[in-house]
């Protein structure tokens, strides 16, 4: 499961739970909107991930993702993870850079 929160520390805030209901990663937006810094849940100075956004003209667009800890949260969470992030991109943009 994925909960996302309003925070102001960071554009975005979201809790990552195993299947056990376990919070097991937080992942936080920076305010360039780019880049997600996946973090221990009770050590959030070491990251176990970080997603970057890559834009280039005429609206093309694609993310890296560098993992630093495979151990600490399961490949299938960061999977869906990711294409939640890819998903709601254009929804943080618009409530950050409305028209």
């Amino acid at each position: 499961m994925i909960d996302g929160q309003v925070v102001s520390t960071a554009a975005a805030r979201f809790s990552i739970y195993n299947a056990e209901g376990n919070l097991s990663a937080i992942a936080y937006l920076d305010y360039s909107l780019n880049t997600y810094t996946i973090v221990y849940p009770d050590s959030e100075a070491y990251p176990i991930a970080e997603c970057h956004r890559h834009k280039v003209v005429f609206g093309q667009e694609w993310w890296d993702v560098i993992v630093y800890d495979s151990e600490q949260v399961d490949e299938r969470l960061m999977r869906i993870f990711a294409a939640m992030v890819c998903d709601i991109q254009s929804d943080i943009e618009a409530y950050y850079f409305p028209l």
